[in-house]
């Protein structure tokens, strides 16, 4: 199963992608085409429930068929989001080199992905926002950062990044949040920006207490799930 961001598969108009226009790609393994098979509504939202979606409820998951590759990842490599101060990373394909340097070319999509490990790829404290969170609820999972995204990016995993020691060459990585906006104000915000509106950052999601539930129970999301 795929969890990405809600927006990325409905539009303003609250229409559905058609699960048969969807192809997912791991970066481990590019030519490699894992067929979407379905969508699954989220315990927020059934499939009747149409229109814009606020930050808070902006997931939504993908079934996917059975993926031909190992997975051996475990309830350890997700967390419900980072420490304020922590480093963050925003791995996915950036349109710069994707439509200049490999002219749109599908196949040769890895060689799009980039990657930042600047200052501003990190959780800000809340008090780097030039205002408060408009609640309690965005202060605690609402992710403020600066990791250099475009268009497109949105759904792409926040991956944590630890290190248990000063001398750690090898940190430990896990996905932490979902990447969910630029921080500026769209049309289509209105009173969906429950996450505030901070042009200066970034905004992503501490992964939803539904998903990390359905990781501790062996949910295994490389396989394919009942679909609605």
């Amino acid at each position: 199963m795929i969890v990405t961001a809600r927006h990325c598969v409905f539009d303003s108009f609250g229409t559905r992608i058609s699960a048969d226009a969807l192809i997912f790609r791991l970066f481990g393994a590019p030519e490699v085409d894992i067929l979407v098979t379905g969508h699954r509504a989220t315990e927020n939202f059934t499939e009747d429930q149409l229109g814009s979606t606020n930050d808070f409820d902006d997931y939504w998951y993908l079934t996917i068929s059975q993926a031909p590759l190992p997975f051996n990842k475990s309830a350890k490599d997700f967390r419900a989001g980072v420490p304020p101060g922590s480093m963050i990373l925003v791995v996915g394909v950036s349109l710069p080199p994707y439509i200049i340097d490999i002219g749109q070319d599908d196949r040769r999509w890895i060689e799009a992905v980039r990657f930042s490990r600047v200052w501003g790829a990190q959780r800000f404290e809340l008090a780097h926002l030039p205002n408060a969170p408009p609640s309690k609820t965005a202060e605690d999972i609402c992710i403020y950062h600066r990791s250099p995204t475009y268009g497109g990016m949105s759904g792409t995993a926040l991956i944590g990044v630890e290190r248990r020691a000063e001398n750690d060459r090898i940190p430990l990585l896990y996905v932490a949040g979902l990447h969910l906006r630029s921080g500026g104000t769209h049309d289509w915000l209105d009173s969906n920006a429950q996450c505030g509106v901070f042009p200066d950052f970034n905004i992503g999601l501490v992964l939803p207490r539904h998903v990390l539930k359905r990781v501790r129970k062996g949910d295994n999301l490389s396989k394919a799930h009942e679909q609605n």
